[in-house]
């Protein structure tokens, strides 16, 4: 699958993204916001990923960490077939790690 876009709609209250491969792992973005603000970030990781090869494949990992209070986090992936996948999560009050999704084989292409 090759990944065109990344739209971040929501964050309470610290989102990494991450690309791995087996050579090592690039950060793709980190976001900070609270108090259940809505957030509006769109990442095209082909845009700046220069040190991922067209045709290679990478994981990509999505972890959410909260401060306390409730969390959220809405992460919606956009691929060159025009499907899409949407990754999402709330709940109670905790602190730390609370959230973390893998999406194993994805590619890029540089534009």
């Amino acid at each position: 699958m090759i990944l065109e876009k990344i739209h971040v709609t929501a964050v309470d209250n610290e989102l990494y993204l991450i690309a791995s491969t087996g050579n090592g792992s690039l950060e793709l973005c980190h976001i900070k916001s609270g108090y259940n603000k809505p957030v509006d970030y769109t990442v095209y990781p082909g845009a700046i990923l220069p040190e991922l090869p067209e045709g290679e494949l990478y994981n990509l990992t999505m972890i959410g960490i909260n401060w306390g209070y409730r969390f959220a986090f809405k992460v919606t992936l956009f691929f060159d077939d025009n499907s899409q996948a949407e990754y999402e999560d709330t709940g109670e009050p905790q602190i730390g790690c609370v959230w973390s999704e893998m999406v194993p084989n994805i590619s890029v292409r540089h534009p």
